[in-house]
């Protein structure tokens, strides 16, 4: 799918990620994975946001 849309399937990935952290685990939290994931898709999102210009 990358090599078709990528525009597409990066959009599918913010989601997936999106739900992810919806869902994570208290453990998850204290582990920096939620911080590390958030920061993550907003550079994703700025780049979405960009190319969209």
């Amino acid at each position: 799918m990358l090599e078709n849309n990528p525009f597409q399937y990066l959009q599918d990935e913010v989601k997936r990620y999106e739900d992810w952290i919806r869902t994570a685990t208290k453990d998850d939290i204290e582990n920096g994975m939620v911080q590390d994931w958030t920061g993550y898709l907003k550079d994703v999102k700025d780049l979405l946001n960009t190319l969209k210009m």
